[in-house]
């Protein structure tokens, strides 16, 4: 078997990633068209979340929630969604609750479709691309 020149194993290298960078342009640009449509509004509990994210960016680690000492869970924080919220930390340095938690969906979900794209592309799933994205636009 003759070894392929290099400049076609970097075209078929090129070709096989088109796929995925259309999709790092279709789906954020349709998640972001769906998130800041007319009548969209976040979950109620997402302002929790962005605020408590915006505190780790600018208080560093909490040991106490201030609102919560007149409450059980006053005396001792167990912040449940640590890692959810260090996440979310630098988004939440920079913009306002409402686009934190529409950037973080649009950022989490383009993460997952792309992971779920890699593992039907190495398990060998033809059209994985499409079929990952096809997976993530079928649910309201």
């Amino acid at each position: 078997m003759t070894p392929m020149r290099p400049e076609k194993r970097f075209l078929d290298k090129c070709v096989d990633l088109a796929p995925a960078l259309g999709l790092l342009v279709v789906v954020p640009a349709v998640l972001l068209a769906l998130t800041h449509s007319a009548g969209h509004a976040p979950n109620p509990d997402s302002y929790y979340h962005a605020g408590t994210a915006r505190l780790y960016a600018e208080h560093g680690w909490l040991s106490s929630f201030p609102w919560l000492e007149h409450t059980v869970l006053g005396a001792h924080f167990p912040n449940v969604h640590l890692l959810q919220h260090l996440l979310l930390a630098p988004l939440a340095y920079w913009d306002a609750p409402d686009d934190v938690m529409s950037h973080a969906a649009v950022l989490l979900t383009t993460a997952l479709v792309i992971s779920i794209a890699l593992v039907l592309r190495r398990w060998g799933v033809r059209g994985a691309w499409l079929f990952a994205a096809l997976g993530i636009f079928a649910s309201p």
